[in-house]
């Protein structure tokens, strides 16, 4: 996969905060990278967490092992063949869940109880999820 940033393109018209991903199926995606965080990089899963409305449904985390809410993790395109992106893999960082997934689960928890909980409630639930149900 080939990732272009437009940042400092003298020339360019395009947002400084756009990647243009091209991975190796031809395909072509635009990505808009929230301020302060971008695909393949570094942080705290529940940060992640945090931040699951930014992120494309077919974005997958990463993290390190054994998961906590403080295990450092990214967010990284999966590549086709299945195996770990290099940026994740570089990182000792292992497959965590899809966005997708993540969403879903905690929709499907929220449903099911009576008071919202807090993020420090659903990282544990998340991981609950990984550990057990993945």
């Amino acid at each position: 996969m080939q990732i272009h940033r437009t940042a400092g393109a003298s020339n360019s018209s395009l947002d400084p905060n756009i990647i243009i991903m091209v991975p190796s199926s031809r395909r072509f995606c635009i990505r808009i990278v929230a301020e302060g965080f971008s695909l393949g990089q570094v942080g705290r899963l529940i940060d992640i967490v945090a931040r699951l409305s930014e992120f494309d449904e077919y974005d997958t985390i990463y993290a390190s092992e054994p998961w906590t809410e403080d295990s450092d993790a990214m967010v990284a395109t999966g590549l086709d063949t299945g195996r770990s992106p290099p940026e994740a893999v570089e990182a000792g960082l292992e497959y965590f869940l899809e966005i997708h997934i993540c969403r879903e689960v905690i929709e499907g928890w929220l449903a099911s109880i009576k008071e919202k909980p807090s993020l420090a409630g659903v990282c544990p639930r998340l991981i609950e999820y990984a550990i057990n149900d993945a």
